[in-house]
Protein backbone atom coordinates (compact mmCIF):
# COMPACT_ATOMS: atom_id res chain seq x y z
CA UNK A 1 0.00 0.00 0.00
CA UNK A 2 2.89 2.35 -0.32
CA UNK A 3 1.15 4.06 -3.51
CA UNK A 4 -1.27 5.68 -0.61
CA UNK A 5 1.35 7.06 1.48
CA UNK A 6 1.72 10.07 -0.09
CA UNK A 7 -1.78 11.00 -0.65
CA UNK A 8 -3.83 13.53 1.63
CA UNK A 9 -6.10 13.55 3.66
CA UNK A 10 -6.81 10.45 6.27
CA UNK A 11 -6.38 7.23 5.22
CA UNK A 12 -6.33 4.29 8.46
CA UNK A 13 -3.54 2.29 7.09
CA UNK A 14 -3.89 0.06 10.61
CA UNK A 15 -7.38 -1.24 9.28
CA UNK A 16 -6.77 -1.75 5.93
CA UNK A 17 -3.60 -3.97 6.90
CA UNK A 18 -5.88 -5.73 8.57
CA UNK A 19 -8.70 -6.45 5.81
CA UNK A 20 -5.36 -7.47 3.32
CA UNK A 21 -4.02 -10.19 6.10
CA UNK A 22 -7.46 -11.48 6.18
CA UNK A 23 -7.92 -11.50 2.62
CA UNK A 24 -4.43 -13.15 2.58
CA UNK A 25 -5.66 -16.75 1.31
CA UNK A 26 -7.84 -15.82 -1.22
CA UNK A 27 -5.45 -16.75 -3.76
CA UNK A 28 -5.33 -19.87 -1.83
CA UNK A 29 -8.73 -21.61 -1.71
CA UNK A 30 -11.58 -22.01 -3.87
CA UNK A 31 -11.00 -20.88 -7.67
CA UNK A 32 -7.94 -18.56 -6.06
CA UNK A 33 -5.32 -21.79 -7.28
CA UNK A 34 -6.42 -21.72 -11.07
CA UNK A 35 -6.49 -18.34 -11.27
CA UNK A 36 -2.94 -17.94 -10.07
CA UNK A 37 -1.89 -20.63 -12.31
CA UNK A 38 -3.36 -18.61 -15.20
CA UNK A 39 -1.82 -15.59 -14.14
CA UNK A 40 1.92 -17.18 -14.00
CA UNK A 41 1.20 -19.06 -17.66
CA UNK A 42 0.44 -15.57 -19.23
CA UNK A 43 4.18 -13.57 -19.61
CA UNK A 44 4.80 -10.48 -21.18
CA UNK A 45 7.83 -9.30 -22.78
CA UNK A 46 8.36 -6.03 -24.48
CA UNK A 47 4.94 -4.18 -23.82
CA UNK A 48 5.03 -1.89 -26.84
CA UNK A 49 2.12 0.07 -26.48
CA UNK A 50 -1.26 1.17 -24.94
CA UNK A 51 -3.90 3.11 -26.73
CA UNK A 52 -7.72 3.82 -27.06
CA UNK A 53 -9.40 3.14 -30.57
CA UNK A 54 -12.87 3.88 -30.73
CA UNK A 55 -13.58 3.04 -27.75
CA UNK A 56 -11.45 -0.27 -27.12
CA UNK A 57 -8.52 -0.43 -24.70
CA UNK A 58 -5.83 -1.92 -27.15
CA UNK A 59 -2.69 -4.02 -25.29
CA UNK A 60 0.42 -5.01 -28.04
CA UNK A 61 3.42 -6.95 -26.47
CA UNK A 62 4.79 -9.98 -27.11
CA UNK A 63 2.86 -12.94 -25.10
CA UNK A 64 1.94 -16.63 -25.33
CA UNK A 65 0.91 -18.52 -28.11
CA UNK A 66 -2.46 -19.72 -26.57
CA UNK A 67 -2.89 -16.07 -24.92
CA UNK A 68 -6.42 -16.35 -26.16
CA UNK A 69 -7.30 -20.29 -24.36
CA UNK A 70 -5.75 -18.43 -21.20
CA UNK A 71 -8.18 -15.48 -21.14
CA UNK A 72 -11.00 -17.80 -22.06
CA UNK A 73 -10.44 -19.14 -18.46
CA UNK A 74 -10.79 -16.07 -16.81
CA UNK A 75 -14.39 -15.82 -18.13
CA UNK A 76 -17.02 -14.10 -18.12
CA UNK A 77 -15.48 -10.89 -19.14
CA UNK A 78 -18.07 -8.42 -18.00
CA UNK A 79 -16.54 -5.10 -19.03
CA UNK A 80 -14.61 -3.65 -22.22
CA UNK A 81 -13.76 -3.89 -25.39
CA UNK A 82 -10.01 -4.89 -24.63
CA UNK A 83 -7.66 -6.47 -27.43
CA UNK A 84 -4.74 -7.69 -27.13
CA UNK A 85 -2.48 -7.99 -30.13
CA UNK A 86 -4.66 -9.39 -32.50
CA UNK A 87 -7.38 -10.87 -29.84
CA UNK A 88 -10.43 -8.83 -29.80
CA UNK A 89 -11.97 -9.60 -25.86
CA UNK A 90 -16.04 -9.02 -26.77
CA UNK A 91 -17.47 -8.06 -23.33
CA UNK A 92 -20.81 -8.58 -22.04
CA UNK A 93 -21.00 -4.87 -21.23
CA UNK A 94 -19.93 -2.38 -24.11
CA UNK A 95 -18.84 -0.14 -21.50
CA UNK A 96 -17.21 2.46 -24.05
CA UNK A 97 -21.12 3.63 -24.52
CA UNK A 98 -20.92 4.41 -20.87
CA UNK A 99 -17.56 6.68 -20.84
CA UNK A 100 -18.98 8.23 -24.29
CA UNK A 101 -22.25 9.02 -21.90
CA UNK A 102 -20.02 10.69 -19.45
CA UNK A 103 -16.82 11.80 -19.79
CA UNK A 104 -18.00 15.10 -21.70
CA UNK A 105 -19.72 15.98 -18.08
CA UNK A 106 -17.05 15.30 -15.70
CA UNK A 107 -14.08 17.39 -14.22
CA UNK A 108 -11.11 16.83 -15.82
CA UNK A 109 -9.47 13.87 -14.25
CA UNK A 110 -5.32 15.02 -14.91
CA UNK A 111 -3.66 14.88 -11.45
CA UNK A 112 -6.28 13.54 -9.78
CA UNK A 113 -6.40 11.23 -7.22
CA UNK A 114 -9.34 9.15 -8.25
CA UNK A 115 -11.40 5.70 -6.35
CA UNK A 116 -13.84 3.41 -8.63
CA UNK A 117 -15.71 1.16 -6.48
CA UNK A 118 -16.78 -1.66 -7.81
CA UNK A 119 -14.00 -1.77 -10.52
CA UNK A 120 -14.78 -5.03 -12.05
CA UNK A 121 -12.04 -5.70 -14.37
CA UNK A 122 -10.36 -2.24 -14.72
CA UNK A 123 -11.87 -1.13 -17.95
CA UNK A 124 -13.24 2.43 -16.93
CA UNK A 125 -9.65 2.55 -14.87
CA UNK A 126 -7.79 2.37 -18.24
CA UNK A 127 -9.68 4.85 -19.71
CA UNK A 128 -9.50 7.18 -17.16
CA UNK A 129 -5.22 6.43 -17.13
CA UNK A 130 -5.59 8.08 -20.56
CA UNK A 131 -6.16 11.43 -18.87
CA UNK A 132 -2.54 10.93 -16.50
CA UNK A 133 -4.39 11.23 -13.22
CA UNK A 134 -2.20 10.91 -9.96
CA UNK A 135 -3.55 7.88 -9.03
CA UNK A 136 -6.35 5.54 -9.62
CA UNK A 137 -7.74 2.96 -7.00
CA UNK A 138 -10.09 0.18 -7.81
CA UNK A 139 -12.24 -1.86 -4.91
CA UNK A 140 -13.24 -4.96 -6.35
CA UNK A 141 -13.56 -7.86 -3.92
CA UNK A 142 -14.62 -10.27 -6.56
CA UNK A 143 -11.31 -12.67 -7.07
CA UNK A 144 -11.98 -13.26 -10.85
CA UNK A 145 -12.12 -9.88 -11.64
CA UNK A 146 -9.05 -8.58 -10.09
CA UNK A 147 -7.71 -12.27 -12.02
CA UNK A 148 -8.49 -10.19 -14.90
CA UNK A 149 -6.95 -6.92 -14.20
CA UNK A 150 -3.83 -8.37 -12.86
CA UNK A 151 -3.92 -10.14 -16.73
CA UNK A 152 -4.61 -7.10 -18.09
CA UNK A 153 -1.93 -4.87 -16.25
CA UNK A 154 0.83 -7.65 -17.53
CA UNK A 155 0.47 -5.68 -20.79
CA UNK A 156 0.79 -2.06 -19.48
CA UNK A 157 2.61 -1.57 -15.80
CA UNK A 158 1.35 1.43 -14.47
CA UNK A 159 2.40 2.41 -11.11
CA UNK A 160 -0.76 4.88 -10.83
CA UNK A 161 -3.59 2.10 -11.66
CA UNK A 162 -3.98 -0.45 -8.42
CA UNK A 163 -7.15 -2.61 -7.83
CA UNK A 164 -7.70 -3.93 -4.07
CA UNK A 165 -10.11 -6.61 -3.59
CA UNK A 166 -11.81 -4.38 -0.91
CA UNK A 167 -15.68 -4.01 -0.61
CA UNK A 168 -17.54 -0.69 -0.43
CA UNK A 169 -17.68 -1.31 3.39
CA UNK A 170 -14.08 -0.39 3.57
CA UNK A 171 -14.35 2.95 2.63
CA UNK A 172 -14.66 4.06 6.01
CA UNK A 173 -10.87 3.83 5.80
CA UNK A 174 -10.38 6.70 3.87
CA UNK A 175 -11.44 10.36 4.71
CA UNK A 176 -10.96 13.37 2.64
CA UNK A 177 -8.68 11.51 -0.07
CA UNK A 178 -9.97 11.46 -3.47
CA UNK A 179 -10.71 14.52 -5.82
CA UNK A 180 -13.16 12.29 -8.12
CA UNK A 181 -15.50 9.21 -6.96
CA UNK A 182 -16.58 6.44 -9.23
CA UNK A 183 -19.94 3.92 -8.42
CA UNK A 184 -21.43 2.81 -11.21
CA UNK A 185 -23.73 -0.56 -10.92
CA UNK A 186 -22.97 -0.64 -7.33
CA UNK A 187 -25.76 1.32 -5.25
CA UNK A 188 -28.51 -1.28 -5.79
CA UNK A 189 -26.67 -4.27 -4.92
CA UNK A 190 -26.29 -2.76 -1.16
CA UNK A 191 -28.78 -2.60 1.60
CA UNK A 192 -27.91 0.97 2.73
CA UNK A 193 -27.81 3.09 -0.16
CA UNK A 194 -27.94 6.10 1.85
CA UNK A 195 -24.88 4.94 4.71
CA UNK A 196 -23.20 4.10 1.00
CA UNK A 197 -23.24 7.48 -0.20
CA UNK A 198 -22.44 9.08 3.25
CA UNK A 199 -19.29 6.78 2.91
CA UNK A 200 -18.49 8.61 -0.52
CA UNK A 201 -18.45 11.67 0.87
CA UNK A 202 -16.67 10.96 3.37
CA UNK A 203 -13.93 9.83 1.31
CA UNK A 204 -14.16 13.03 -0.83
CA UNK A 205 -11.84 16.05 -0.41
CA UNK A 206 -14.00 19.08 0.10
CA UNK A 207 -14.73 20.40 -3.75
CA UNK A 208 -14.95 16.82 -4.77
CA UNK A 209 -16.86 15.05 -7.11
CA UNK A 210 -19.39 12.00 -7.44
CA UNK A 211 -19.74 10.23 -10.36
CA UNK A 212 -23.02 8.21 -9.62
CA UNK A 213 -24.59 5.49 -11.81
CA UNK A 214 -27.41 3.39 -10.74
CA UNK A 215 -30.37 1.17 -12.36
CA UNK A 216 -33.51 2.40 -11.38
CA UNK A 217 -37.39 2.66 -12.25
CA UNK A 218 -39.61 4.92 -14.17
CA UNK A 219 -42.18 7.60 -12.54
CA UNK A 220 -41.93 11.36 -11.25
CA UNK A 221 -42.74 10.29 -7.59
CA UNK A 222 -40.06 10.24 -4.87
CA UNK A 223 -40.21 6.45 -4.04
CA UNK A 224 -38.28 3.34 -3.90
CA UNK A 225 -39.38 -0.42 -4.60
CA UNK A 226 -37.27 -3.03 -2.87
CA UNK A 227 -38.29 -6.29 -5.00
CA UNK A 228 -39.22 -9.77 -2.98
CA UNK A 229 -36.65 -11.59 -4.59
CA UNK A 230 -35.19 -11.61 -7.88
CA UNK A 231 -35.20 -8.40 -10.07
CA UNK A 232 -34.35 -8.83 -13.66
CA UNK A 233 -32.49 -12.24 -13.15
CA UNK A 234 -30.62 -10.65 -10.37
CA UNK A 235 -30.87 -12.06 -6.29
CA UNK A 236 -28.97 -9.27 -4.87
CA UNK A 237 -30.78 -6.02 -5.38
CA UNK A 238 -32.17 -4.13 -3.02
CA UNK A 239 -33.29 -1.17 -3.64
CA UNK A 240 -34.65 0.57 -6.94
CA UNK A 241 -35.41 4.57 -7.00
CA UNK A 242 -37.00 7.20 -9.21
CA UNK A 243 -34.95 9.70 -10.24
CA UNK A 244 -36.51 12.16 -7.93
CA UNK A 245 -36.13 9.70 -4.75
CA UNK A 246 -32.19 9.02 -5.66
CA UNK A 247 -31.98 13.19 -5.82
CA UNK A 248 -33.16 12.87 -2.32
CA UNK A 249 -30.96 10.53 -1.31
CA UNK A 250 -28.22 12.24 -2.64
CA UNK A 251 -29.78 15.83 -1.07
CA UNK A 252 -29.93 13.66 2.76
CA UNK A 253 -26.43 12.51 2.23
CA UNK A 254 -25.15 16.15 2.01
CA UNK A 255 -24.01 16.32 -1.37
CA UNK A 256 -24.64 19.46 -3.38
CA UNK A 257 -24.29 20.43 -7.35
CA UNK A 258 -26.11 17.70 -8.20
CA UNK A 259 -26.52 17.11 -12.09
CA UNK A 260 -28.15 14.90 -13.83
CA UNK A 261 -26.28 13.59 -17.30
CA UNK A 262 -28.38 10.75 -18.57
CA UNK A 263 -31.71 8.89 -17.40
CA UNK A 264 -31.81 6.22 -20.26
CA UNK A 265 -33.94 2.87 -20.40
CA UNK A 266 -31.43 -0.30 -20.32
CA UNK A 267 -30.91 -1.58 -24.32
CA UNK A 268 -29.53 -4.93 -25.09
CA UNK A 269 -27.21 -3.47 -27.63
CA UNK A 270 -25.15 -2.06 -24.85
CA UNK A 271 -25.24 -5.61 -22.42
CA UNK A 272 -25.37 -8.68 -24.35
CA UNK A 273 -24.23 -12.47 -24.46
CA UNK A 274 -20.81 -12.83 -25.86
CA UNK A 275 -18.51 -15.97 -26.29
CA UNK A 276 -16.34 -14.53 -23.79
CA UNK A 277 -19.20 -14.03 -21.14
CA UNK A 278 -21.68 -16.73 -20.93
CA UNK A 279 -25.25 -17.44 -22.38
CA UNK A 280 -27.50 -15.29 -21.31
CA UNK A 281 -27.67 -11.72 -20.66
CA UNK A 282 -30.08 -8.96 -20.23
CA UNK A 283 -32.27 -9.54 -22.76
CA UNK A 284 -33.07 -13.09 -21.60
CA UNK A 285 -34.67 -11.00 -17.95
CA UNK A 286 -37.32 -9.40 -19.95
CA UNK A 287 -41.08 -10.35 -20.53
CA UNK A 288 -40.85 -11.28 -23.78
CA UNK A 289 -44.67 -10.19 -24.21
CA UNK A 290 -43.55 -6.68 -23.03
CA UNK A 291 -39.79 -5.26 -23.09
CA UNK A 292 -41.16 -2.74 -20.53
CA UNK A 293 -41.49 -5.20 -17.52
CA UNK A 294 -38.74 -7.78 -16.36
CA UNK A 295 -40.08 -11.54 -16.24
CA UNK A 296 -40.53 -11.06 -12.27
CA UNK A 297 -43.31 -8.72 -13.68
CA UNK A 298 -41.97 -5.60 -12.45
CA UNK A 299 -40.88 -2.62 -14.21
CA UNK A 300 -37.73 -2.63 -16.53
CA UNK A 301 -34.78 -1.01 -15.08
CA UNK A 302 -33.67 2.78 -16.39
CA UNK A 303 -30.19 3.72 -15.67
CA UNK A 304 -29.69 7.03 -14.08
CA UNK A 305 -26.05 8.84 -14.33
CA UNK A 306 -25.55 12.21 -12.15
CA UNK A 307 -22.87 13.85 -10.76
CA UNK A 308 -22.56 15.36 -7.17
CA UNK A 309 -20.35 17.44 -5.07
CA UNK A 310 -18.91 17.85 -2.04
CA UNK A 311 -18.58 21.28 -0.60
Amino acid sequence: MDYLSDLSGKIDFSYLQKINQAQSDQWKKGHGPRFKKILEQISVSHAKSFSIDQGVVCFKAESPENLQDLLLELKSWRKGPFKINDIEIESEWRSDFKWSRLSSHISPLKDRVILDIGANNGYFMFRMLEHSPKLVLGLEPTLIYKAQFEALKKFHPSDNLQLETWGVEHLEAFESVFDTIFSMGILYHHRSPLDQLKDMRRALKPGGELVLETIGIPGEEVKSITPKDRYAGMRNVWFLPTLNQLIVWLERSKFNDIEVISKDWEEDREQRATNWSGEVSYKNFLNPKDSSLTIEGLAAPKRFLLKASRK
